[in-house]
């Protein structure tokens, strides 16, 4: 199944259980991805997301990988010259497809962060007297490549740290690297029995359905 730059989409935060769905033996970090087109060396693009640490990091691995990178200000202006607006949201991939468009950029690298409060813990090494709380999160990054032209996921990856993180944003440096390394590197994505297990925790999301094997469908 394909999933297109107009789908509106949510997920749910229980997908941090896949965690366990996946069997992971210690502390591993989930990484998965597949790819059914990659771009070629120097393919322009622009990198789409709400949170700038992973932005960045996606940036500087695209480069590394050869990719070009459309400048903020030349998407800036587009911006400006069609009233569109500035901030990325998961309801408007397909203005992120039409500004794509207006700078000749071949695909969209829609890069999606989803933080989970789990609690916290005291600071001892602050204050003895008043140690301070520091929040700890559960981290995914997913991260698709939109071919502009066809309006479907060409490639996409995941990655999914399964213990509580204070320090978010070295945390999604690594996570980001890694989906996109995984991207990169295998040709399929989650097996059927993960799919069923996936569907157990209630995550419906054109941007997961469209990390499925390719030919296999959804499951009856």
């Amino acid at each position: 199944m394909r999933a297109n730059s107009s789908s509106h989409w949510t997920i749910v935060v229980g997908l941090i259980f896949v965690v366990s769905s996946c069997q992971l033996q210690g502390n591993h970090t989930i990484k998965e991805g597949y790819n059914k087109v990659l771009p070629l060396s120097s393919t322009p693009v622009i990198v789409w997301g709400t949170h700038p640490v992973a932005v960045e990091a996606a940036t500087v691995w695209l480069k590394k990988v050869g990719l070009t990178i459309t400048p903020k200000d030349i998407i800036q202006k587009a911006l400006d010259q069609h009233h569109l607006p500035v901030p990325f949201s998961k309801a408007n991939e397909k203005q992120a497809m039409q500004v794509a468009h207006l700078v000749r950029a071949k695909y969209v690298v829609a890069v999606e962060t989803f933080l989970k409060p789990v609690g916290s813990f005291k600071n001892t090494e602050q204050s003895a007297k008043h140690p301070k709380s520091t929040a700890v999160y559960k981290i995914i990054v997913v991260i698709r490549g939109l071919n502009v032209k066809t309006g479907n996921v060409d490639w996409a990856g995941m990655a999914v740290d399964p213990e509580a993180i204070s320090d978010i944003d070295q945390k999604l440096r690594f996570l980001t690297w890694d989906a996109l390394s995984k991207a990169w590197e295998t040709e399929s994505l989650f097996t059927s029995t993960q799919l069923r297990q996936l569907r157990q925790y209630q995550i419906h999301s054109p941007a997961l359905e469209s990390l499925i094997i390719p030919n296999t469908g959804f499951l009856p």
